[in-house]
């Protein structure tokens, strides 16, 4: 599966990390690293830190983006732009340019959204950064990022995980939808004008057997949303996944949230 982060406004990001679990007993097993809230031994397979100017930085500028990241979704030969639900299409432009939608700041990265010349609120009448990682995900694996979403009617911040893998040859793997796990999703609209309800999601269109009974196992949503009281645009927050396998092949997916200062609720790590 592959990771996407896009907007309609912007989203600032500080730092997105992979991790999967390794033994307790490995050889050589230097410091363990944990992420926040969790217990165990981890190896961490890529750190994203974002920022022109920060010390510890390992994303700085466009090369480095381009290294890491894609501009598109993976469908149509990795080209596709954007999707019939939505009015904005994804654009990226070259370092520097006034026009950029994807922006370094001294110690952040911020995907931006906006009315272009001659464009409106209507299908492709808004163009927006996004990215996807080169960086495949698989079972196991420990997802998280610290950002700060954007405020607003008409916004919609997500972060997903779909099924498929573009090689760096320009081939790909089989392409199949669903399954497709929205780690998280806010739809400002329908008077909601703040960032503050959580949506969640494993897509199995109809069909949960066909991928494990795939669910969720955190257990703060309600009515599939997820509202604990503060505004997401207001600081920056750490949003992650964990995903295990089940049994029967499928995928259990905790989604958590946790604010600047906390470091989440913690669950032991997958083994």
């Amino acid at each position: 599966m592959r990771l996407r982060i896009g907007c309609t406004v912007f989203i600032l990001l500080g730092l997105a990390l992979l991790m999967r679990t390794t033994p307790l007993c490995a050889a050589a097993q230097s410091a363990p690293i944990v992420p926040a809230g969790q217990q165990g031994a981890f190896e961490l397979l890529k750190n994203w830190t974002f920022g022109a100017h920060r010390a510890d930085a390992t994303v700085r500028n466009r090369k480095d983006l381009e290294r890491e990241f894609y501009y598109r979704y993976i469908y149509a030969g990795g080209k596709l732009d954007g999707i019939p639900t939505y009015w904005s299409y994804h654009r990226d432009y070259p370092e520097g340019d006034a026009r950029s939608l994807h922006v370094f700041g001294d110690d952040t990265l911020t995907l931006k959204g906006r009315i272009p010349a001659g464009g409106g609120l209507w299908p492709r009448g808004i163009e927006s950064g996004m990215l996807r990682a080169k960086q495949p995900v698989m079972p196991g694996m420990y997802i998280e990022m610290r950002a700060k979403l954007p405020r607003g009617l008409g916004a919609w911040p997500a972060f997903w995980l779909n099924a498929g893998v573009q090689y760096d040859n320009g081939t790909f793997s089989a392409l199949p939808w669903p399954p497709e796990i929205d780690i998280f999703e806010f739809f400002n609209w329908q008077g909601r004008d703040q960032t503050r309800v959580m949506t969640g999601n494993v897509q199995t269109n109809g069909k949960p057997a066909k991928f494990g009974d795939p669910h969720d196992i955190w257990t703060k949503f309600v009515k599939g949303e997820y509202a604990p009281g503060f505004d997401f645009s207001a600081d920056f927050h750490i949003f992650l996944s964990t995903g295990e396998k089940t049994s029967r092949s499928g995928c259990l997916t905790a989604l958590r949230s946790s604010k600047r200062t906390t470091s989440g609720t913690g669950r032991r790590p997958i083994s």
